[in-house]
């Protein structure tokens, strides 16, 4: 039930994001969604079954739609912290920070991830769910790789929803966003202290961390949800969105609405 009702929460964020577009402030956080979203539906066991033998036929490695899906997850959580850290910052400020603290730790990451995991057992064999598969060297470097680096996102994230919790209107989506981010902390740690201790593999164990998992997520796309639904109360209606937007396009010299 948990997985559905993950597909439901973000894909029902993602719908009311859906005028979000064109606001370059709530660009990263859709985009993140979005992301989500696409993660979420590969890892969804009827869309795994054909999307794991097509991608099999094409390049000859089993899982990789559960590959991809953890790299979107982990472009998600990178684009949910840069739209944090951008309203801190201004566009030079970010220009730099993001190229430092995101674009190139993200590379390196998703380049060492895809080795890992194109070298591992998962690779070799079809799985249902590569969770579940006995730990070895390669999984092990993957899933402690993978868990440091979404929890050093995290790092990024909370410090930057610290610094936003003290504005009024922002705290409620702040502390929102901030029990996601701890939920998915305990589970990478989770997920890494299994990869390095094989013994505390055990169904119930990674249930739970699943579960933890799932809820971050669906605490955060509720939280996008309802940010963008408090946002267009503040504009009174779609009429004020469309205000919005064209004060937005006349900033970067394009004044016509064109119809949004």
């Amino acid at each position: 039930m948990l997985p559905l009702a993950t597909c439901f929460v973000v894909w029902w964020s993602i719908w009311c994001r859906r005028y979000t577009w064109p606001f370059r402030w709530e660009r990263a956080t859709s985009l993140g969604t979005g992301l989500l979203g696409i993660a979420t539906l590969l890892t969804s066991p009827p869309v795994y079954s054909i999307a794991c033998a097509w991608l099999y036929s094409i390049t000859h490695v089993w899982n990789l739609p559960y590959l991809i899906a953890h790299l979107l997850r982990l472009g998600a959580t990178g684009a949910v912290v840069y739209s944090a850290v951008a309203k801190l910052s201004d566009d030079e400020e970010m220009g730099c920070w993001a190229t430092t603290r995101l674009r190139i730790p993200g590379i390196v990451t998703g380049v060492a991830l895809t080795a890992l995991f194109v070298f591992s057992k998962a690779a070799r064999n079809c799985h249902n769910d590569v969770i579940t598969m006995p730990v070895t060297p390669f999984l092990t470097a993957f899933w402690v790789i993978y868990g440091l680096a979404i929890m050093y996102l995290m790092y990024h994230g909370i410090h930057a929803l610290i610094d936003l919790w003290y504005d009024p209107e922002s705290r409620l989506v702040c502390n929102i966003y901030m029990v996601a981010a701890v939920l998915m902390i305990i589970s990478m740690a989770g997920r890494v202290l299994i990869a390095l201790v094989g013994d505390l593999q055990t169904k119930p164990m990674m249930q739970l961390i699943a579960a933890a998992a799932s809820l971050a997520v669906c605490t955060f796309a509720g939280g996008a949800g309802y940010s963008w639904h408090r946002r267009v109360r503040w504009f009174g209606n779609r009429r004020g969105v469309q205000i919005a937007l064209m004060n937005e396009r006349m900033k970067r010299g394009r004044p016509r609405i064109n119809g949004v």
